[in-house]
C-alpha cells in the first residue's frame, strides 16, 4: 500500500486516492498519527475515523505500550 517509504524518514504517502483510518482502542500510550505539512498530530478515541487525502505525508508515532489496533481503508477513484 506505501508507495514512497524511505527507512531513514519515518514519513510516507500512500498510493490510493483516500486513506480512511477507524480506531478500535486507546488504552496505549504513542501511536498518534501526524502530518507534518499540516503542523497536526491526532491520538483518535476509539470508533472514530479520520479520513485524509492519501498524498498528504504522514506518520504513525511509535506505540511504547500495549497495542494500537485500527482498521486502515484505501479509497480509489474509477
Amino acid at each position: 500500500m506505501t508507495s514512497e517509504t524511505n527507512k531513514n524518514d519515518p514519513f510516507h504517502k500512500d498510493s490510493s486516492f483516500l486513506t480512511a483510518v477507524t480506531y478500535l482502542n486507546d488504552d496505549f500510550d504513542g501511536g498518534e498519527i501526524c502530518f507534518p505539512e499540516q503542523k497536526v498530530c491526532i491520538k483518535p478515541s476509539p470508533g472514530s475515523t479520520i479520513i485524509f487525502p492519501s498524498d498528504f505525508k504522514h506518520e504513525v508515532k511509535e506505540v511504547l505500550n500495549k497495542n494500537r489496533y485500527m482498521l486502515s481503508n484505501s479509497i480509489n477513484m474509477i
